[in-house]
């Protein structure tokens, strides 16, 4: 079938289930990222519709597909935004923040806040990291990685 006509048929779910009733088919015949790449991309109107279960799976595909990719374990936050990955934690004292991505869990790294005009090594500001399953994140942290996510596809 070629983009046309997925389109058509797309376009067709659309008028007989109704916008909502179409999406949720599609993800759950073809899974969020077929979906996205069906529809010719994501469309922020589909959000409403789009499960923290379906964001996750999402995740973790993209996180697969990414590590096959680069024949990794896992992928770094620097890889998505070019500098620092996404903030897990901030507290008076220290800043713990999302640095890698691997295909059941991040990997947050922990560093003690910098201290103005004083002049340390990396090593001086870090405290070591944590594993965190996707299913134990906040919901506004999964919405925050999905976004970053749809960058790679």
């Amino acid at each position: 079938m070629n983009l046309q006509e997925q389109i058509y048929r797309i376009q067709g779910l659309m008028v007989t289930e109704g916008k909502e009733g179409a999406i949720k088919s599609m993800i759950e015949k073809h899974g969020l990222y077929h979906s996205i790449k069906l529809m010719g991309g994501f469309d922020y109107s589909m959000e409403d519709y789009i499960s923290k279960e379906d964001k996750i799976t999402f995740i973790k595909e993209i996180v697969i597909k990414l590590c096959e990719e680069y024949d990794d374990v896992e992928v770094g936050g620097p890889f998505f935004s070019g500098n620092w990955g996404i903030i897990y934690d901030e507290t008076y004292e220290e800043k713990q923040i999302i640095e890698y991505y691997r295909p059941e869990y991040i990997i947050v790294e922990r560093f003690t806040k910098e201290v103005d005009g004083v002049e340390y090594d990396y090593d001086d500001f870090y405290l070591g990291n944590f594993e965190v399953p996707y299913e134990k994140l906040t919901h506004s942290l999964i919405n925050e990685i999905f976004h970053l996510m749809l960058t790679k596809i």
